[in-house]
């Protein structure tokens, strides 16, 4: 179950093409930082943030060359983490060779 939420989320937020996982205003959360959200759809510009998948606590836990890293909770009390892209072509090579470590 935990793959496919995986797969679910990295997929929809690819499709977004690097759409922040935090709302526009709150771009520059910093490693470590929490930023609490509601339990309903959040958009900004017809961009969905992580409000869409109703975590109650969005913490960035850091980031590398291709995104950044956010964990979330879930309304379910579920853990996810969700990584937002940065760069088009070679993020989505990135993300898709640490995604199928957990097919190994």
């Amino acid at each position: 179950m935990t793959h496919l939420l995986w797969i679910s989320l990295g997929l929809l937020l690819f499709s977004m093409h690097g759409t922040p996982p935090c709302s526009a205003a709150n771009d520059t959360l910093t490693a470590g930082e929490e930023l609490a959200v509601g339990d309903k759809l959040v958009s900004r510009n017809g961009r969905f943030t992580l409000g869409f998948f109703q975590p109650s606590v969005v913490k960035k836990l850091g980031g590398g060359g291709f995104g950044s890293v956010f964990k979330g909770v879930l309304s379910d009390s579920t853990i996810i983490a969700v990584k937002r892209l940065d760069g088009a072509r070679q993020g989505e090579k990135q993300f898709r060779a640490e995604f199928s470590k957990f097919w190994d």
